[in-house]
Formats: C-alpha cells, sequence, structure tokens
C-alpha cells in the first residue's frame, strides 16, 4: 500500500490527473489537458490524499486506488492488466 497526503512532506509518490489525451499512429501522447497534481496548488482540483494498492498475482497486475481531494470528492477505481504479454521470451539461434 503507497499513501500520499498533502500536509506530510514525506509521501511515497505524487500524482497528476489528466483528460482530453490525443496520441499519435504510434501511440505517443501528444497533447493533454492537466486537471489536478498533487505538487502545484494553482489547479482547479486540489490532490488531498491517495493510496494505491498493487496486488501482483502469477499473470495478474491489479492496481487499486482512491484519491481524495480538497473539496471532499472521491476517485475510486481498479485497473487490470494481464501480465502474459510482458513474459519474456527466451530465443536460442545457431549462427553458422
Amino acid at each position: 500500500m503507497y499513501t500520499y497526503n498533502r500536509n506530510l512532506e514525506d509521501s511515497d509518490f505524487v500524482i497528476s490527473i489528466s483528460n482530453q489525451m490525443m496520441f499519435n499512429l504510434n501511440n505517443n501522447l501528444t497533447s493533454l489537458n492537466s486537471v489536478a497534481n498533487s505538487y502545484a496548488s494553482n489547479n482547479k482540483i486540489r490532490i488531498y490524499n491517495a493510496q494505491v494498492e498493487l496486488l501482483l498475482g502469477e499473470m495478474l497486475l491489479k492496481l487499486n486506488y482512491i484519491i481524495e481531494t480538497l473539496e471532499n470528492n472521491r476517485i475510486i477505481g481498479s485497473y487490470i492488466v494481464d501480465l502474459n504479454s510482458f513474459n519474456y521470451k527466451f530465443c536460442n539461434a545457431d549462427c553458422d
């Protein structure tokens, strides 16, 4: 479990929330709109507290998160990814 708190000097991570993200044909991020972040106070939305939990299984990674703003709004979510596509495939070739 990793935590962020705006009032603490030592947090486990920083957080940034963006929307309207645009990608090019190579799947590279080309533009975005910053909605909120943990390191600046001039955004309309200020992040007060956040928790991230990582659960690693044999072939699945699950990320649970809770984000709280100073306006007492909560964003709760989860992301699950199949790790099979990230497996290293060893290739042994003979170069004669």
